[in-house]
């Protein structure tokens, strides 16, 4: 079979497949078709071995996992801080931003360890992405935004706290 029927043949039994388990996972149509795309360019490119693995549709659900978890790094999706002035009403009187934040209220800043309130200020203020971030924490960037993840919870509960 040749490396294009092969990748037809792939594509007809497994491109809605692929696409429902795409869309599961991130929520996002056209993200999930571009996850697809992605992952059956990448099939092709590998279709001389790709032809002889034992599980190829495993293969292909893998790829397509990774292609996700790979583009959303990529696109350091993460929720901002505008939920925080949701959380705590309009009548706060400050931007949404995490220094601007620490620097109005410095009782806050106190709260966070220093290590937190290092990488939020290499973060938010020096620009540091999280992948820069990782490398210098020596750590992965799921991990990175995880922590600043946790980071920002921490600061959402004291500013409720301060502000009832």
């Amino acid at each position: 079979m040749t490396n294009e029927d092969f990748i037809l043949m792939l594509s007809r039994k497994y491109y809605k497949p692929l696409y429902q388990y795409a869309k599961k996972i991130c929520n996002d149509g056209n993200f999930a078709a571009d996850v697809v795309q992605d992952t059956l360019l990448i099939a092709y490119q590998k279709a001389d071995e790709l032809q002889s693995h034992e599980n190829i549709g495993g293969w292909l659900y893998q790829t397509a996992r990774y292609r996700i978890l790979h583009t959303l790094e990529e696109n350091l999706y993460y929720e901002d801080l505008s939920s925080i002035t949701e959380t705590i009403g309009d009548s706060s009187g400050f931007e949404d931003d995490c220094i601007t934040i620490l620097d109005l209220y410095p009782e806050i800043a106190r709260q966070l360890n220093p290590q937190d309130l290092r990488l939020i200020i290499r973060h938010y203020e020096e620009g540091y992405n999280v992948r820069e971030l990782a490398m210098e924490y020596d750590t992965s960037c799921a991990s990175i935004k995880m922590r600043m993840h946790r980071i920002r919870r921490q600061l959402q509960k004291s500013l409720r706290e301060y502000f009832t």
